[in-house]
């Protein structure tokens, strides 16, 4: 996990650095909700985080590109047993968004690689998988044009779907995430 977090991080400085467009670099943390009720009823719901970098392509229309983690224990209810779960999304996409000074509304899209790991004393499973996401959000610039490195507040909401193998079972393992962001824009 360390050395993918790295690469994230090393990639997303590289991005930004050959970058002329506009970007923005955001730690992003977010409540989780899994949208599979099998998931949901062991895990619940909690604590996603990671980043973002977003490149501006024209004024109204970025690349982006994000990673989050989610890790948490759960009991499964036939068997009274402790379980934890495992989930690493890298998404990626485009947004357009409103071209307005103080707030900017966004709606994006675009494609994920999930990464699931599931383990408890009898069982471990392990699937990667592809599957799409969906961002709507406001973002709440710290300055107006021309004043150079500012800072950014992004308040957003994804929904995300993916199928992956959990030992005989399909299950989805996107959901519903509603968080802040912030970081630095260039």
């Amino acid at each position: 996990m360390n050395k993918k977090l790295l690469l994230f991080v090393s990639l997303s400085l590289l991005i930004s650095l050959v970058s002329e467009a506009g970007t923005r670099i955001s730690p992003k943390f977010a409540y989780f909700r899994p949208c599979c009720g099998n998931v949901r009823d062991i895990y619940g719901g909690g604590l996603i985080y990671g980043g973002e970098i977003d490149i501006s392509i024209t004024k109204s229309l970025d690349f982006w590109i994000g990673g989050m983690y989610f890790s948490k224990k759960g009991i499964i209810s036939s068997t009274q047993e402790e379980t934890k779960i495992k989930l690493f999304p890298i998404e990626g996409g485009l947004k357009f968004k409103l071209p307005a000074e103080t707030f900017v509304p966004y709606i994006g899209g675009g494609l994920g690689y999930f990464q699931f790991e599931e383990s408890s004393a009898s069982k471990k499973s392990k699937d990667r998988n592809l599957g799409y996401c969906v961002q709507f959000g406001l973002l709440i610039p710290s300055c107006t044009k021309g004043c150079g490195v500012g800072i950014t507040i992004d308040l957003f909401l994804n929904y995300s779907y993916c199928k992956v193998k959990s030992q005989e079972t399909k299950l989805n393992v996107g959901g519903i995430k509603a968080g802040i962001g912030w970081g630095f824009a260039f």
